[in-house]
């Protein structure tokens, strides 16, 4: 729509200086006689600065080591700018309890700065960053002794590349657990060096065997991650009577929360109509019974009566180091 001597594009146009840096636009002037002429413009259209973006995504958990530290499993940061191309932008790397160490022994030779503590910066071209993340040239040690939450945060800055506009940025961060020495131990002794490495077979949400139980309830239940078939032994459910009315109840051996503190196990209970719950009103603990070695065989009964409930159902809830909503596994 042409306006004095302005011409206006409908709001569907989209101009990309990146992928088309001219347009060509064709004109048509036409007088009361009918007397028209056509002309093709070539319109040059400005470069703007777009702002660059970035994702992290990391595993649950990640084993300490003494520095460099260990390869960060499948360093899910992705990073991208749509028109910094050759030009050189800043990602930063910073965690709470730890150090990080960026590779900077080929393309991102003397290109990084911080190496060995918790904040790593690297300037170079965008593409080159992604490629030493992506051959897992990332790698974290946690603090000595430190067992707990750690949080990884990633900023990207272009720079000002390229194009009018100021200077763009954006952040992303996860978090992951550093486990405690009690649960490293364990597994260890349960993976390879090689399984440690994938998050996908020992990462602890993950179900490596199929099971239907992830790898902390598997640690907290006292099972063998890697056995397929032990997923239901030593779980005991029964229908027991009580001044005769019958109860379901459930029983399973368990590490005590007093041999491990990070872990919390809840079982909760459903039935054909209501969601899942706990508590008071849901469940009460009728026995714990010592087994040694840090376990204990703990039986839970539902409050409400069969007679109430024709079809109950339980499951496990495991609370480890704030993960909560990730660890829910049905009692199948």
């Amino acid at each position: 729509v042409l306006v004095g001597n302005e011409l206006f594009t409908s709001a569907a146009a989209e101009f990309d200086f990146e992928s088309r840096p001219v347009e060509a636009i064709a004109v048509r002037a036409s007088d009361a006689a009918g007397a028209a002429i056509n002309k093709e413009l070539a319109i040059e259209i400005e470069n703007v600065n777009e702002p660059p973006t970035i994702s992290v995504e990391l595993p649950s958990a990640i084993l300490p080591a003494a520095p460099p530290g260990v390869p960060v499993p499948y360093p899910n940061i992705s990073l991208s700018d749509p028109d910094a191309g050759a030009n050189e932008i800043t990602l930063t790397l910073e965690v709470l309890h730890g150090a990080l160490t960026l590779d900077d022994s080929g393309a991102l030779a003397e290109r990084v700065e911080g190496n060995g503590s918790s904040k790593v910066t690297a300037t170079a071209v965008i593409d080159d960053i992604a490629r030493v993340l992506a051959a897992g040239g990332l790698r974290y040690s946690a603090d000595p002794g430190y067992e707990g939450l750690d949080s990884l945060t990633a900023s990207i800055d272009d720079n000002g590349h390229s194009g009018a506009g100021e200077t763009l940025s954006a952040s992303a961060s996860d978090h992951f657990a550093v486990p405690p020495e009690q649960m490293r131990t364990w597994l260890e002794e349960m993976f390879t060096a090689e399984e440690l490495g994938d998050p996908t077979i020992s990462g602890i949400i993950s179900d490596g065997e199929g099971d239907g139980l992830s790898t902390v309830l598997e640690y907290k239940l006292a099972k063998d991650p890697t056995d397929p078939t032990d997923a239901g032994a030593d779980i005991v459910l029964e229908e027991v009577v009580e001044e005769g009315t019958a109860f379901a109840q459930i029983s399973f051996a368990q590490r005590t929360d007093a041999s491990d503190p990070y872990t919390t196990l809840t079982v909760e209970i459903a039935n054909a109509t209501s969601g899942w719950r706990s508590g008071p009103a849901a469940t009460r603990i009728v026995s714990r019974v010592p087994l040694g070695d840090g376990l204990e065989r703990i039986t839970v009964r539902a409050i409400p009566p069969r007679s109430a409930e024709a079809r109950q159902f339980f499951r496990f809830r495991v609370d480890y180091l704030g993960f909560a909503e990730a660890f829910e596994d049905p009692i199948r």
